[in-house]
């Protein structure tokens, strides 16, 4: 239909150039015949435009329409952690994340402070402990402060203004008060934990099967495979013919049934590398930390009992701290070594669970999964990478982690132990030219393995297109009324 619309615009066009205009007669025909074909290609220009958005609808329908998967991608680390044995009480609490985030906060926005306050009580009520006013008297200020906070009966910044200038360390205080609970109530918490998380739902198995169905999905579902190519994720280029051939001959040594099916085990593979690369500066740490492991033996208790020691002090420089300015200096100065004291445990903690549960035959699979226990390890190690690091970061990053780590079945770092030192790379190299896939060491190597992905990735996605007959011309179809649309 364009194509005879072209034919007509060319022909009215040759028609208008020889046709004469010297007289009025010549320039009335001349009008006459413009006017004419004009309202005939009208006529015919509604008929082609009937004619595409009829054939682009039918398209839009058979593609863009059908099920989505009633699963979803993200991940829900509290569920995990919950129902993960590997994690103690107080990661399982999210206490680690909240101290973080009250310290990340505390100079910036009084309300979200009071909101994190907030999500440390409703953690401990969580687990069966209802926090009251009396449990919040690890110095006087703390006390005032979450008296008017529970009691919701004043402007909260206003409150904070009259105690700061008191003591300017009110909000290391409350997070102080709140580790001091969590030991205070450790046995109950522990006992808690025990006793439901053989009854809670099991988040590993759930995240594990979501998984599994969107991977189908992905391979299955004539809207997401069409989706790549109409959100022009993937272009028409990467999957033409000829590219298509190119990588044939790249990537697959013979022809063969199984090449599909081994082609998603390489790209699931390659996935796992990458994603173990990324994460390879927390493996390397891991490693230098082993090398010390016996020096570690009771060194986090060790911390705990002089901060319980601490603390005893603190309790007594309470009581008289109001009689006279030296008790309130030394009490201040007691609080600051507490603060100390406690972030120094929290830097212990990694190298106790270096002690208690890694050896020489510790899979990084392990390892992995030991940092995603420590919140406070994690971020450290973050930081060494990036500058700046905000709570965004930091999510993103955690949220990578657990998905690595409970998301798929993994086979690499399941079967390389700290000890070793395997070279991965030709690992992978060796296993898949045994099946007939031609992967060499620096294709897969640095960056050099994205634009191996995307070639092995386009090479899937032609044989997903074959598999479940989508006409890709259809789709070029579409594509081109929506440009011309924009036009």
């Amino acid at each position: 239909m364009l194509d005879k619309l072209q034919e007509s615009i060319n022909a009215i066009n040759e028609n208008l150039s020889i046709l004469p205009t010297e007289t009025k007669k010549n320039k009335a025909e001349y009008i006459k015949y413009i006017d004419s074909e004009l309202n005939e290609y009208n006529i015919k220009l509604n008929e082609a435009t009937k004619e595409l958005e009829g054939r682009y609808q039918k398209y839009l329908k058979k593609y863009t329409l059908g099920p989505d998967p009633e699963v979803s991608n993200d991940i829900d680390i509290l569920s995990l952690k919950y129902c993960n044995s590997s994690f103690d009480s107080y990661e399982r609490m999210n206490l680690s994340y909240y101290v973080y985030e009250i310290g990340h906060y505390y100079k910036e926005d009084l309300d979200k402070v009071n909101e994190i306050i907030l999500s440390f009580i409703d953690s401990f009520s969580k687990v069966g402990i209802n926090l009251t006013i009396s449990d919040f008297n690890y110095t006087d200020v703390v006390n005032k402060y979450m008296t008017s906070l529970l009691n919701k009966n004043e402007d909260m910044h206003t409150v904070f203004e009259s105690l700061y200038w008191e003591n300017s360390t009110l909000i290391n205080q409350i997070e102080l008060n709140f580790r001091y609970l969590y030991f205070k109530y450790k046995k109950k918490i522990d006992k808690y934990y025990k006793k439901h998380v053989s009854t809670s739902i099991n988040a590993f198995d759930k995240y594990r099967k979501a998984s599994e169905i969107l991977k189908n999905y992905k391979h299955n579902s004539i809207k997401y495979i069409s989706s790549l190519i109409l959100s022009k994720k993937v272009s028409l280029a990467d999957i033409s013919e000829k590219n298509i051939k190119s990588i044939t001959s790249e990537l697959l040594l013979e022809d063969n049934d199984s090449n599909y099916d081994n082609l998603l085990k390489l790209e699931d593979t390659l996935l796992e590398y990458k994603d173990l690369m990324h994460f390879m500066y927390i493996i390397e740490d891991l490693k230098k930390l082993f090398e010390h492991k016996q020096e570690y033996k009771g060194v986090y208790f060790n911390k705990y009992k002089e901060i319980q020691k601490k603390e005893k002090e603190l309790f007594k420089l309470n009581k008289r701290a109001n009689k006279n300015g030296e008790s309130r200096l030394n009490r201040n100065n007691c609080i600051v070594d507490l603060y100390k004291l406690y972030r120094e445990l929290d830097d212990l903690k990694i190298n106790d669970i270096i002690f208690n549960e890694v050896s020489d035959d510790t899979s990084y699979y392990v390892l992995l999964s030991l940092v995603a226990s420590d919140f406070n390890y994690f971020v450290k190690l973050l930081k060494e990478q990036k500058e700046n690091l905000t709570m965004e970061d930091i999510d993103n990053n955690l949220n990578k982690l657990f998905k690595f780590v409970y998301g798929n079945e993994l086979n690499i770092v399941n079967n390389i132990s700290i000890s070793e030192n395997k070279n991965i790379t030709q690992i992978i190299s060796d296993r898949y030219r045994l099946i007939n896939i031609n992967v060499s060491e620096e294709k897969i190597s640095g960056e050099a393995i994205d634009s191996y992905l995307k070639n092995l990735s386009n090479l899937i996605l032609s044989y997903d297109i074959s598999k479940n007959k989508i006409n890709v011309d259809e789709l070029d179809y579409i594509l081109y009324v929506e440009k011309m649309k924009e036009k």
